[in-house]
């Protein structure tokens, strides 16, 4: 009953994580191609809107998983003109593309606040949800699903395909790529386009799945947190995932207290954040590891 009950446990966990690892694997594809987006918050937040705006208006649960990304990919190709074509600073011009996007949501979606909401429904995966063990991971909906295939998908591309390769190239030294005629700027456009998409299927995760609704800041600080993991997984889509999991696993507030039974329970909500702290100190970040290695060469 004890490994029954784990196991649902991390069931609930991946399908609570699904749309902060789906925002996370997309910024980890821009990230290898060299290109930070800052305005991710604002992307996931008004495409969280769009779907559930969407689906509310047609009642049209597809339809609103649809139009999430299509709004991802549109902000996203608003920052990457400025950032790539103009040549703007990608960090100013991330902040101020995710600004609007977030004063957009505020305004726009207060007469959403409190309307009913429908969330995806399970579809389970022959064969593979009569499995005991497994049953609970493969009776999930169609966000889960595509979390696990663009962690797989993603971690397969980035090492052992020669696109994925000439992207992370592209990250380590955008200079060195150039010279050797690679499209350095036609390829960050196409990733920041592919984590647009991906913020796009975050948002609609949130208000069509895991947080059915809409709500003043309904995914506020999300984007960060994308952020945070895929440095804490150094740009490595299976370090990336394993973080956010554990992420996941560790704000719930039980599982917390389960090990520090002492703590306040208004305390149990910054222990991830905490941890998340203490590993980003002790691995460092290995971009910087590089560059001041070759700057003592």
């Amino acid at each position: 009953m004890g490994d029954i009950n784990f196991v649902l446990l991390l069931s609930q966990v991946v399908k609570l994580a699904t749309p902060l690892l789906l925002a996370a694997l997309g910024e980890t594809m821009a990230e290898s191609s060299g290109v930070i987006i800052l305005a991710l918050d604002g992307l996931i937040m008004l495409s969280a809107l769009a779907a559930f705006v969407v689906a509310f208006s047609s009642g049209n649960l597809i339809l609103g998983v649809v139009v999430g990304p299509l709004v991802g990919i549109l902000l996203a190709a608003i920052f990457g003109y400025f950032v790539v074509v103009q040549r703007r600073d990608q960090f100013a011009t991330g902040l101020i593309v995710g600004t609007v996007a977030i004063a957009i949501s505020a305004y726009a979606g207060n007469p959403m606040v409190g309307k009913p909401a429908s969330a995806m429904p399970d579809l389970p995966i022959p064969l593979l949800s009569s499995i005991p063990f497994l049953q609970p991971f493969f009776k999930q909906d169609i966000f889960v699903y595509l979390s696990y295939l663009a962690a797989i998908g993603l971690t397969y591309y980035l090492y052992r395909t020669r696109p994925g390769v000439t992207a992370r190239a592209i990250g380590t030294n955008p200079e060195s790529a150039r010279r050797r005629g690679i499209p350095v700027g036609r390829t960050q456009y196409l990733y920041i386009l592919f984590a647009g998409l991906m913020a796009g299927l975050a948002g609609a995760a949130f208000t069509l799945s895991t947080k059915p609704g809409w709500t003043q800041n309904h995914t506020l600080g999300w984007g960060w947190l994308a952020l945070t993991l895929v440095i804490f997984g150094r740009r490595n889509p299976v370090w990336v995932t394993l973080g956010t999991y554990l992420f996941t696993l560790f704000s719930a507030a039980g599982i917390i207290q389960l090990f520090v039974s002492a703590l306040p329970a208004q305390l149990t909500g910054v222990v991830p954040f905490v941890l998340m702290l203490i590993v980003l100190l002790i691995t460092g970040d290995p971009s910087r590891s590089r560059s001041k290695t070759k700057a003592e060469a």
